[in-house]
C-alpha cells in the first residue's frame, strides 16, 4: 500500500491494526496521511481508541482486585504461621500465578459495533467475575469444561436479590446472547442441567 484516495475510508480491521501497532512502516504512513484529511476516519479512530482504553482499564481494575485478595490471604496466613515463611511465600507465588491465568476477556464481536463479547471462565475451580457497561448487547461465552456432557444447558441470569432477569437454553458451545443488555448492578449467571440442577455459577458486574 503506497497511496490511498481521500474517499477510501479505513475498515474496522485497519483501525484495530493501527491502534495496536500491527502495521508496517509504509502502510502506517499511508494511513496516517489519510487520517490527516479524513474527519470521518478520525472520529472512528477516536471512538475505537476510547473503547480499547475502557476495556484495558476494566481489565487492570479486575487484576488489581484479584492481586489484592491474593496478597491479603497470604498476609493472614503469615500472622498465624510466621515460623513457616517458606510455605507462606510458596502460597503467595501460587496465588499470584492463579491470578495471572484467570480468563478474563472483553472484546467487540465481529461484524457488530454494539455487541460486546465476554468470556466467563473457570480456573482452579473458581469462576471469574467480569465487568461490562449497562445497556450493551452481550454475547456471553460460558465455560462448560468439566460439566456433564449434554446437548443443551439452561442458563439463568439473576440479579443481586435473586430475581430472574434473563433465561435461555444454550448448546454445547456455551454461547448466550442478551440483545437488550442489562441495567447497572451485580448479577449471577447460573448454568443448570436439563433437570434444573445448578452446575456452575459466574458473577457479572454491570456498571
Amino acid at each position: 500500500m503506497n497511496s490511498r484516495s481521500a474517499g477510501q475510508c479505513l475498515s474496522e480491521a485497519e483501525v484495530e491494526d493501527f491502534l495496536f501497532n500491527r502495521l508496517s512502516g509504509t502502510t502506517r504512513e499511508v494511513i496516517e496521511e489519510h487520517l490527516l484529511v479524513c474527519t470521518k476516519c478520525q472520529d472512528l479512530v477516536e471512538e475505537e481508541e476510547g473503547y480499547v482504553s475502557a476495556m484495558r482499564s476494566a481489565a487492570r481494575s479486575l487484576e488489581s482486585e484479584q492481586l489484592e485478595k491474593a496478597w491479603n490471604g497470604v498476609e493472614e496466613e503469615k500472622k498465624g504461621r510466621a515460623w513457616f515463611s517458606g510455605r507462606v511465600w510458596g502460597l503467595a507465588l501460587a496465588g499470584l500465578a492463579a491470578v495471572l491465568v484467570v480468563g478474563f476477556f472483553v472484546a467487540r464481536a465481529p461484524g457488530s459495533r454494539s455487541e460486546v463479547a465476554i468470556a466467563l471462565t473457570v480456573e482452579r475451580n473458581a469462576a471469574t467475575a467480569a465487568e461490562v457497561k449497562a445497556g450493551q448487547a452481550l454475547k456471553i461465552d460460558l465455560d462448560l469444561r468439566g460439566l456433564p456432557e449434554a446437548r443443551s444447558y439452561g442458563v439463568q441470569v439473576a440479579d443481586q436479590a435473586g430475581a430472574e432477569v434473563e433465561r435461555a437454553e444454550v448448546g454445547g458451545d456455551g454461547v448466550m446472547r442478551i440483545g437488550g443488555g442489562l441495567s447497572s448492578g451485580r448479577y449471577w449467571v447460573r448454568v443448570r442441567s436439563g433437570s434444573g440442577e445448578l452446575l456452575r455459577e459466574f458473577a457479572l458486574v454491570v456498571k
